[in-house]
């Protein structure tokens, strides 16, 4: 229902040349939000259907990181040889190409409760020191992430980059995510997810604080290849710690509240805080502070025990 809705509006929002700014924007919004929220939700049911689908999420996240890829450059050039109005033909045979997958994908293991969903479930969440914990080291990491695609965009674009070479950085980004991402379950394993998610940690420091260094826009692209070692990692040690510190009967919910507030809600913060404090300091700064704030996450982790 989701995807449905999500091509009915993006098809209209990419179709029709004469429409008011403010209804374009209220359409634009709510179906880039759906998107937001049926990304979430296929993920925590991919994750869920068993625990032999569960040990291969990595590899079949993989096809994301594919698409993101692929489109970078490919929408890029339709748009740019043809239209916007080009779109929508694509958005519309991609969406029937996924409702068939849909079909043929079983639903999620699950253990039922008595009722469902309510607010005392969310209290023994968050009552959960661990799963609070992991939702605090989350949401700061994925605060600082959201940055590479405002700030660190502002800065390239101040350093003079190209559209093409800005589209390039997302290409490579795509690309270098794709190793880690196929063996980042076993590595999760092999060092454990609080070994990992300091890595992620580190990194993610050292990324944002190269990225408020750089001087050239070709340097932004090089440290960019740091994706390699924070987001997929972050992803699968986010997706690992909610099902080892939560209840089975709350783990779906584990996973969309912890999705809902880590990954969402930056989205929403990122653009203001950076669109606010632009006006006082330059975005190479908010890229140093950000990798500097680094250290709040790794200080979290010092009390998570798995």
């Amino acid at each position: 229902m989701l995807t449905i809705v999500i091509a009915a509006l993006s098809s209209i929002a990419y179709s029709v040349t004469q429409m008011s700014f403010w209804l374009l924007f209220f359409i634009v919004s709510i179906f880039v939000a759906l998107f937001r929220v049926s990304s979430n939700v296929a993920e925590t049911w991919v994750y869920q259907i068993d625990n032999d689908v569960m040990s291969r999420f990595g590899i079949i996240r993989i096809f994301g990181s594919i698409g993101w890829a692929i489109a970078s450059i490919f929408v890029a050039w339709v748009i740019e040889r043809y239209n916007y109005f080009a779109i929508m033909p694509m958005v519309l045979v991609l969406t029937v190409i996924i409702l068939f997958f849909c079909v043929g994908i079983p639903d999620s293991e699950k253990v039922s409760s008595a009722t469902s969903l309510n607010f005392k479930d969310i209290n023994i969440l968050l009552n959960n020191k661990q799963y609070v914990l992991g939702l605090w080291f989350f949401f700061i990491l994925f605060m600082i992430y959201n940055f590479d695609g405002i700030t660190g965009i502002y800065k390239m674009i101040e350093l003079g980059s190209s559209n093409s070479l800005i589209g390039f950085k997302w290409f490579a980004q795509a690309i270098v995510e794709i190793p880690l991402m196929a063996l980042g379950a076993k590595l999760i394993v092999k060092l454990s997810n609080r070994n990992v998610s300091l890595l992620t940690a580190i990194f993610m420091g050292l990324r944002f604080i190269l990225y408020g260094l750089a001087t050239t826009p070709e340097q932004m692209v090089w440290i960019s290849l740091l994706q390699a070692f924070t987001f997929p990692t972050m992803l699968l040690a986010q997706k690992d710690y909610v099902a080892k510190t939560v209840p089975i009967e709350l783990r779906s919910s584990g996973h969309m509240i912890m999705t809902a507030i880590t990954s969402n809600i930056p989205v929403i913060l990122v653009p203001l805080i950076s669109n606010m404090v632009s006006g006082f300091v330059s975005n190479s700064q908010i890229l140093l502070v950000s990798g500097i704030l680094c250290i709040v996450p790794i200080f979290l982790l010092k009390d998570v025990k798995i």
